[in-house]
């Protein structure tokens, strides 16, 4: 798959930055720079390959983005899909990058310095066959510790394959002060049901006409040693299993850095979020739904990549759309207020990419990027 080369839709440009960010994890490869960028001289690839990286940021729920630029680089030939952000704290951001002259990717920290100095690049050693764990970042000494993640919810625990970061469609992973860590799951609650149905078949015999001794036949007559063949039908009972989608729920995990042990924080079904508090929340889903559901809920919502606040650690972004196809272009982001168990906010999702891939991360470079141009 080649790298996007299309710019970040609809990102304010202005000096204020909000003190968090959802950041939209896959880089747009395009030359545009702003305070937040590196030096193209500060970082070169074990390839080869000269890098710099800029960051858009706007207020969420909106989505934020980030570029990276190769000097020189032909897009197509050498790289091998998009450079992503796979996770920040404080005022780094790990991104990775795969070449095409690779086998496996390459990672480097991005590092927000503040005002007065440009941010940096830093790279790190090879964390490739740890990141089904969490990396947890220290700032101050950014060498990285791997922490389990709790099991997944029944839905998802055949889902997930070895491939990198393969949980990140329904779970995630934030970072508070204090070295609370906060992990995050949402799971599509359905009715299986097993039917039997009758398939039949059809197949072609030559059916046996004379017993299987002969000894005791006085003659054989042609017609019973070379019978013509005849069509049978065949009825198998096989099983077919239907699904009825009955909604969604979220379950929220804590622990700090040194303890042992996730403890459970919430568990919400969709039916206990009290999503009546605006008026308009209901004309909002109305507009998703369109004509065909135009008395939309949130249990009629197929949800996806949750994303936690780095701001108030009980609020939660996901994202929605009404149909589980892929094609639907139609989506929104909904925070939910896990503590207060509210639908707090629906914004439409606006994107220019060919199909939108709705991974984003929380992020709290904005507090540490330098929005003075002139240093």
């Amino acid at each position: 798959m080649a790298a996007a080369c299309a710019a970040p839709p609809g990102v304010d440009t202005d000096s204020r930055l909000p003190p968090w960010i959802i950041l939209d994890d896959e880089a747009y490869v395009e030359d545009r720079e702003n305070a937040t960028t590196t030096a193209t001289r500060s970082f070169t690839t074990s390839s080869g390959l000269r890098v710099k990286v800029s960051f858009f940021a706007a207020d969420p729920p909106r989505l934020s983005h980030f570029c990276l630029h190769y000097p020189g680089v032909n897009i197509k030939s050498d790289l091998r899909g998009r450079p992503c952000v796979l996770q920040t704290v404080d005022n780094l951001a790990l991104i990775s990058i795969a070449s095409s002259c690779d086998s496996n990717p390459e990672y480097f920290f991005y590092r927000a310095a503040g005002r007065g100095r440009r941010p940096s690049i830093e790279p790190i050693p090879e964390i490739h066959s740890y990141l089904q764990w969490c990396l947890v970042v220290l700032s101050d000494n950014p060498t990285g510790r791997f922490v389990p993640l709790p099991k997944l919810l029944p839905a998802h625990q055949g889902d997930v394959n070895g491939e990198l970061c393969p949980a990140r469609p329904f779970r995630d992973v934030a970072i508070y002060a204090d070295s609370l860590i906060k992990c995050v799951e949402e799971e599509p609650l359905a009715r299986r049901t097993i039917h039997k149905i009758p398939r039949v078949t059809k197949r072609r015999i030559v059916p046996e006409k004379l017993p299987e001794d002969v000894s005791k036949t006085d003659e054989l007559q042609d017609s019973d040693l070379m019978p013509d063949p005849v069509d049978v039908e065949e009825v198998d009972m096989e099983e077919e299993e239907t699904y009825q989608y009955l909604g969604w729920r979220v379950i929220a995990w804590s622990r700090t850095l040194s303890s042992t042990c996730w403890r459970k924080e919430c568990l919400i079904h969709v039916d206990d979020i009290v999503a009546d508090n605006n008026p308009t929340h209901a004309a909002l889903l109305g507009e998703l739904g369109g004509s065909g559901a135009p008395s939309l809920t949130l249990k009629d919502l197929r949800i996806s990549y949750p994303s936690l606040s780095i701001d108030d650690n009980n609020a939660l972004y996901l994202t929605a759309k009404v149909k589980p196809s892929r094609d639907q272009e139609e989506m929104c982001v909904i925070k939910v207020d896990m503590g207060k168990k509210t639908l707090e906010e629906i914004s439409p999702v606006l994107t220019e990419r060919q199909r939108y891939r709705p991974n984003y991360i929380s992020c709290a470079l904005p507090k540490y990027l330098n929005t003075d141009s002139g240093n």
